[in-house]
């Protein structure tokens, strides 16, 4: 998946330094980074671009390369190098970069949201020892935001309740998935959303594995959970534009590197021997 960038490490120790002349630099423009695709390393370094009077975060350092975050939105796109839509660039680039520009879409998306406080609108200020905004006026502290997301496979003997999402650029197959509400713990935010979206019961939901997913800023927790009752679907309309039962030999699940999606699509087409019912109460 996106964040598996082995044998590379993230360091998300928080530093405050400037950047060197061969740190990589995101800039973003709304959902636009700057880039070039053409070249393998696609983001520009710090000595590329003209930086003078332009304030600069550092992020994380992914092995020995350090990643900064221009907070401008104005930075002059340097020879080759152009603003580009960050979901596309996802899609056709994974990789250590692309798990870098994601985190930092996340960490983008937290700072530009959060300019001034919300309990007495002073201009908010960074955290000299740790990565947070302080207001000097009345001391409230924002930290960055993650919300959790929980996504179900629902499975009926060798069928998988595949989705097809309603208006969104995202056309491909997808598995019910939402975000956690208050008050709720992950398996009851399963049962309602599979209520809320096809109008079916599933039984106990048994956990599969989690995925930062810093497009939504989020952290998607995967679970599978049996059907319990009837198979007759009962579609939101609002939320998805399809949902249907698929046999697993009829799945079509080749793994894109990026999503928990279709990693646990792909997980029920070829490990059948996971969900027997005596395994799946194991697991």
């Amino acid at each position: 998946m996106l964040h598996e960038i082995d044998p590379r490490t993230l360091d998300i120790t928080f530093l405050q330094k400037p950047p060197g002349a061969n740190s990589v630099v995101f800039a973003f423009q709304g959902d636009k980074v700057l880039v070039n695709t053409s070249l393998e390393a696609c983001f520009p370094l710090a000595s590329m671009l003209d930086l003078a009077n332009q304030e600069t975060i550092y992020l994380f350092r992914i092995d020995e390369t350090e990643f900064f975050l221009a907070r401008s939105e104005k930075v002059k796109a340097p020879a080759g190098y152009s603003y580009e839509t960050v979901f596309r660039h996802t899609l056709r680039n994974p990789g250590h970069l692309t798990f870098a520009l994601t985190t930092a879409q996340h960490l983008h998306d937290w700072y530009s949201s959060n300019r001034f406080c919300g309990a007495c609108g002073n201009p908010l200020e960074p955290g000299s020892k740790e990565r947070m905004l302080r207001c000097a006026q009345c001391g409230t502290t924002i930290y960055p935001r993650i919300s959790p997301v929980v996504i179900v496979g629902v499975y009926r003997n060798d069928e998988l309740l595949l989705t097809r999402y309603a208006g969104r650029a995202y056309k491909n197959y997808a598995l019910v998935a939402g975000y956690i509400e208050i008050g709720e713990d992950a398996e009851d935010a399963i049962r309602r959303e599979v209520a809320e979206e096809v109008g079916l019961q599933v039984g106990t939901p048994w956990y599969y594995r989690s995925q930062p997913w810093g497009l939504s800023g989020s952290l998607i927790m995967g679970f599978f959970a049996e059907l319990d009752g009837s198979r007759d679907i009962v579609l939101d309309s609002f939320e998805l534009s399809e949902a249907a039962w698929v046999h697993r030999d009829d799945i079509q699940a080749e793994l894109d590197g990026v999503s928990i999606t279709w990693e646990m699509i792909h997980y029920f087409k070829y490990h059948p021997e996971s969900f027997t019912k005596e395994q799946s109460k194991r697991l």
